[in-house]
């Protein structure tokens, strides 16, 4: 892992430290639509509207509350 950096990926299997725990430090999802997921990947690091799947499938519309 490159420092501080969010990767968008698909797992058929929920994601869990057996089977993801020496590649991420941490997993969020699974998110509804591919353009909330790129959202996250983007814009998600260190960002203070951001701390559940339902804020970047919000954010990603633009859709403001």
């Amino acid at each position: 892992m490159e420092g501080n950096k969010l990767t968008a990926f698909r797992s058929e299997l929920t994601p869990d430290a057996t089977k993801w725990g020496l590649v991420y430090r941490a997993v969020i999802g699974p998110f509804r639509t591919r353009r909330a997921a790129k959202w996250a990947e983007e814009h998600g690091w260190a960002n203070p509207h951001f701390y559940h799947v339902n804020d970047a499938e919000r954010i990603s519309m633009g859709v403001r509350s």
